[in-house]
């Protein structure tokens, strides 16, 4: 019944979409096109431009392809415009062509309206798939950062292991929970903190930390080390990086001929899906740090940080619901949400309970091994009950069913009993059919 409802509504969506002022060139198109096809059978045969009486009605090419290019809604105008030309010809300017075809006409209408619907379909089909392989673009994105973040740590940590005992990932890590803490009213959260940490890590010793505003024009400062001159967003090296969305500095080759700049480097602080939360910008650091690593390190560092707190508030409603649940199932799980409520891709939860037993943390051992790459966990205690709930991203029922006719397979063959009999209860759950907060409610209620 949900998955009805939700084809209803990708449906209606599809036919409201055309009447927005964004596609307006789309009803433009089929008139000029139905126009173009009028004309041409005009030109063709004059004494009957509709080819009711041919062995094929060639006109009806134009409405057929606008269904099939644009759906539903524009094949059906263009089939309108045809009965509308039919009219005014055979009424006002040739009043004794004859009987109205009603079968020319009706037969025309459902080969639009079939066409119409096929492409509708498969448009549907094609948007979901694309907005699944957006969401994998950009968790890919969020991979390299923290696999070039790990690489970077593990090199600084053989380095200095003895004089800076805490590691970059760890450090960044505690950056991320502070962005999601209580800090309620900040346009950046931890801000400060984080230029501390760019300062530590970087060798920054002036620069300036802004947010941006709604309309992407106007900056305003939230965190400033040493004296920063002012913020200038005609500065040609502020300009550039805006512009590019990607960190500059004085060594960058477009800046040869440009105006002297007022600052060293620049960088936006720029989340994977492409949002833009504010400006970093560097004016003074030591001559030696001024290398392709350091600049590296500086925009991968902001990248994690931004997409740290690009969720921050629906994060935040999830761990102040749980205290327990990781940071990282948080994040996850308000992505995948918003790909179910807004795009249609469904992703899955299962939650399996497991009551006192002596294998027990064996068999959660096995859940964990049996963790698919994208899949996120939550080993979550409740007294004496160990609750393992797997987040599944992209995940329809067939997957689900398969994942768990696996479980069964190995549970009976490492502990030689049913998924059944090792887990109290079997609960999987839907991703955007319910509020964010009321799926967190009933994930906690039902593991």
């Amino acid at each position: 019944m949900a998955e009805r409802r939700r084809s209803f509504r990708e449906q209606a969506r599809r036919a409201v979409l055309p009447f927005s002022a964004g596609a307006r060139w789309v009803w433009t198109e089929s008139a000029v096109l139905t126009a173009l096809a009028l004309g041409l059978a005009y030109a063709v045969q004059p004494e009957q431009p509709f080819f009711v009486e041919s062995e094929f009605p060639w006109l009806w090419f134009a409405p057929l392809l606008l269904a099939l290019r644009y759906g539903m809604m524009p094949g059906i105008f263009s089939a309108f415009l045809l009965l509308a030309a039919w009219l005014l010809l055979n009424y006002w300017w040739l009043p004794q062509a004859g009987e109205f075809p009603k079968l020319y006409f009706f037969g025309g209408m459902l080969a639009v309206m079939v066409c119409g619907e096929y492409s509708d379909l498969w448009q549907t089909r094609l948007r979901r798939l694309n907005e699944a392989n957006h969401f994998l673009d950009e968790r890919m994105s969020r991979m390299t950062k923290l696999h070039h973040l790990l690489r970077l740590s593990h090199d600084r940590l053989e380095q200095d292991l003895l004089s800076r005992p805490a590691t970059l990932r760890d450090t960044l890590v505690s950056l991320r929970e502070l962005a999601v803490g209580d800090r309620r009213g900040q346009a950046m959260p931890a801000g400060e903190d984080m230029l501390v940490l760019l300062a530590q890590y970087c060798q920054l010793e002036g620069a300036a930390l802004y947010v941006t505003a709604d309309d992407g024009r106007s900056f305003s400062q939230v965190a400033k080390l040493g004296d920063p001159p002012a913020f200038d967003r005609t500065d040609p090296m502020v300009a550039q990086a805006l512009e590019q969305r990607t960190l500059t500095h004085v060594q960058t080759m477009e800046l040869s001929t440009a105006t002297e700049s007022r600052f060293l480097a620049v960088a936006p602080v720029l989340s994977s899906k492409g949002r833009l939360l504010g400006v970093l910008a560097v004016d003074q650091m030591p001559f030696f740090a001024l290398n392709q690593d350091t600049l590296q390190l500086l925009a991968v560092m902001l990248g994690y940080y931004a997409d740290s707190v690009s969720d921050v508030e629906e994060v935040r409603g999830i761990m102040d619901h749980d205290a327990d649940c990781p940071l990282e199932f948080a994040e996850e799980m308000v992505r995948l949400w918003r790909l179910g409520r807004d795009h249609g891709v469904k992703s899955h939860v299962v939650s399996l309970s497991f009551p006192p037993h002596e294998d027990r943390e064996d068999m959660v051992m096995l859940l964990k091994r049996m963790k698919r790459g994208l899949d996120v966990a939550w080993e979550l205690r409740r007294g004496e009950t160990v609750k393992y709930v797997n987040l599944m991203p992209l995940c329809g029922e067939v997957a689900v069913e398969g994942y768990l006719q696996r479980l069964e397979h190995l549970f009976k063959q490492h502990f030689g009993v049913s998924l059944e009999d090792a887990c109290g209860r079997v609960h999987v759950a839907e991703l955007g059919a319910k509020p964010l907060l009321a799926a967190m409610e009933d994930i906690v209620t039902h593991a």
